[in-house]
């Protein structure tokens, strides 16, 4: 199994990733990872420890999903499920989407 590093857009905190399938994520977080990510010591300090939630950052699966598409980040081929929601598919370029 291949891991790749992938940084954080919100906070540049890294952490190695491999994708088993479009919908398949594998994240390797390391002590320094852990208590750089902001959000990810925001949910255990208010003790979510119990909560799934409190195991991932919303943050870093958006920088993940961007890696993507932005194809820093390779999927198997054979996944016929391509499609990231409000980012599009691999094949398309990624844009800024805001809200005015």
């Amino acid at each position: 199994m291949d891991f790749h590093p992938v940084s954080c857009d919100r906070c540049g905190t890294e952490v190695l990733v491999h994708k088993s399938s479009f919908h398949q994520t594998s994240v390797q977080w390391n002590g320094t990872a852990a208590q750089n990510c902001e959000l990810l010591q925001s949910a255990a300090s208010e003790a979510k420890r119990l909560d799934p939630e409190a195991h991932s950052c919303p943050a870093l699966r958006a920088s993940i999903e961007r890696a993507v598409v932005e194809r820093r980040l390779a999927v198997p081929e054979d996944d016929d499920e391509r499609t990231i929601p409000g980012l599009g598919s691999p094949g398309e370029a990624a844009t800024e989407r805001r809200d005015d």
